[in-house]
């Protein structure tokens, strides 16, 4: 008799140990996060160029071939699922079947289980990158505070090769640039300026050979951004209605997140890069672009008069591109995106990232960086 109690007390006691068990998946991811912070050399030999690599080749050899996003059908399937939990629970709250307290408590073990598990994932599979050491200071860029005649001469040059480059584009019955190709087939080139960027300067980036995939929930434009890397799949993930000036560096910039950048702005930099080596203009014209609005929103925070002699400089063309992109972006502005800008913001504080939204800004920086190295090169 002594003894089936100690067994059923024993098997009670590994029970409770089980039904805990999921609830420390999210604190351990957490102290598993803290702890890869404090030191990005690790994580950078280790994982960034160790692992992770493995990972995400293995996920895009799965993944890649499919012609749809398989992260947005699965975010669907999984709120249709969580909507017909909800309904069933509510009806059986109701009709008195189920006790509301039970449910709630049932409910938020349930939700910490998920939510450590999956951050727990993410972190294996992607997150890590944030730990991992700045783009700066593994490819020797010299971060001294940037010095106004830089960013002066910086946009100079952009609005020069800017003008340059739009004149090679085409443009619709309303004067705006259009792609070459449908923007379908922007998101099979894009690649091309990876492979370049991967055969020039391998330190920068890993050349993962993945490729992005069309989204086509509007979601993502309400959220006020054009696309999103889902690191479950290691898929960029792009919405093709965005402007075709802006199109080709977004598909680069989450192309930059599958290749293990996850900092924003090194991932707009390393966007740009690959733009820039890419064969096609458009996609030139775009990651050039796209560096100039940067560089002329910070010169109209430090001086005005530069900002808009340079923007008085640009081609026409130039002007009536971002002109529809502004306007384009406009008709989505509205609470839901400024709730999920506070969302990402907080988000991005979580990972490590101090500024931020603001981190995006951090794009000039290295942009000036970038630009203090290839002025030497002439130089010799």
């Amino acid at each position: 008799m002594a003894d089936d109690r100690a067994l059923t007390s024993r098997d009670g006691a590994a029970r409770r140990v089980v039904r805990a068990l999921p609830l420390v998946l999210l604190p351990a991811a957490i102290l598993l996060q803290w702890g890869a912070s404090l030191n990005p050399v690790l994580v950078e030999r280790v994982y960034a160029r160790g692992v992770y690599p493995v990972l995400v080749r293995g996920l895009v050899t799965l993944t890649a071939w499919l012609p749809f996003s398989l992260a947005e059908l699965l975010l669907g399937a999984a709120i249709v699922w969580i909507v017909v939990r909800l309904v069933r629970t509510g009806v059986a709250v109701v009709k008195r079947r189920r006790p509301l307290t039970k449910v709630l408590i049932s409910g938020g073990r349930g939700l910490l289980a998920v939510c450590g598990l999956l951050y727990l994932i993410g972190l294996v599979l992607w997150g890590f990158n944030y730990q991992r050491q700045p783009l700066a200071e593994r490819a020797g860029f010299d971060t001294s505070p940037v010095a106004q005649s830089e960013l002066e001469s910086l946009g100079r040059d952009l609005v020069v090769s800017v003008n340059e480059l739009r004149g090679l584009m085409a443009e619709d019955g309303s004067g705006v640039m259009r792609l070459s190709g449908t923007p379908r087939k922007a998101l099979e080139r894009a690649s091309r300026g990876y492979e370049a960027l991967a055969e020039h300067e391998p330190e920068l980036v890993i050349h993962v050979r993945g490729r992005a995939k069309a989204v086509f929930s509007p979601i993502l434009l309400y959220l006020q951004t054009g696309g999103v890397y889902a690191p479950f799949t290691a898929e960029p993930n792009v919405s093709i209605a965005i402007p075709a000036c802006e199109l080709p560096l977004v598909i680069c910039h989450e192309m930059a997140h599958q290749a293990g950048l996850a900092s924003e702005d090194e991932a707009n930099f390393i966007g740009y890069l690959a733009c820039s080596m890419h064969p096609d203009a458009d996609f030139r014209y775009s990651g050039t672009l796209v560096a100039l609005r940067y560089v002329l929103s910070a010169l109209r925070r430090t001086d005005t008069s530069v900002h808009e002699r340079l923007w008085e400089a640009c081609d026409e063309g130039v002007r009536r591109d971002w002109q529809a992109s502004w306007i384009f972006w406009q008709r989505f502005e509205g609470k839901a995106s400024r709730l999920s800008s506070q969302v990402y913001d907080t988000y991005l504080k979580s990972q490590g990232q101090e500024g931020g939204i603001a981190s995006y800004g951090r794009m000039v920086n290295l942009l000036v960086a970038r630009d203090r190295i290839d002025r030497l090169r002439r130089a010799r």
